[in-house]
């Protein structure tokens, strides 16, 4: 297989949710996106006038996008089951999947504007969880909309079209770096989350 092969996209989420998840989220405050660096204890913006606006998910959008969440891990963990990925032709010979997952973080939203990206980066993340240790196992990128121009998605420079309705899962290693293009029309909305 190749490394690339461990990207998926499922088209899951209804317009209807999406339509209603960008009407919440204009309902919320947006802040600028800032990294964090917990064991350095340094936090920075990539480029201050380009950075993107997040904001953390409400009860009412966390009911709407969970399910989309775990229906889409179901997909993925089957995709790549024990009998996918046995060698040997013993199915006890072959990875387990079952409780792989154990938790999600909460969605947190993201809005692209004209002229804002992010920047390169991968998902080996350790420092923006509380109570949690240790790095995610999967990374979460849905998408409520592609009404815009620019805004990339790209995973080791290979372009990944995001429809509205997506949701593209990959595993949160350095092996899988990625980043989002500068929007140069209209606005991006989309959502990360990520699991245990």
């Amino acid at each position: 297989m190749n490394i690339l092969d461990y990207v998926t996209v499922e088209n899951i989420i209804s317009k209807k949710n999406c339509n209603e998840l960008i009407g919440l989220t204009d309902k919320q405050q947006w802040s600028k996106h800032w990294w964090e660096y917990g064991q350095q204890g340094l936090d920075e913006m990539s480029y201050e006038e380009k950075e993107l606006d997040v904001q953390f998910s409400t009860v009412e959008m966390q009911e709407i996008i969970n399910p989309y969440i775990q229906t889409a891990t179901e997909i993925y963990l089957d995709k790549f089951s024990e009998d996918d990925l046995a060698n040997t032709g013993n199915k006890n010979d072959g990875i387990k999947m079952q409780g792989l997952v154990t938790e999600f973080t909460s969605p947190r939203l993201n809005k692209y504007e004209v002229g804002t990206k992010m920047r390169k980066h991968y998902d080996h993340i350790h420092s923006c969880f509380q109570d949690r240790k240790g790095i995610p196992v999967l990374s979460f990128v849905g998408v409520f909309n592609d009404d815009y121009e620019g805004g990339k998605f790209l995973v080791r420079d290979k372009e990944y079209v995001l429809k509205t309705g997506d949701i593209l899962i990959m595993p949160s290693v350095f092996l899988y770096p990625h980043e989002v293009t500068e929007v140069t029309k209209g606005t991006r909305y989309s959502f990360v989350a990520w699991a245990f």
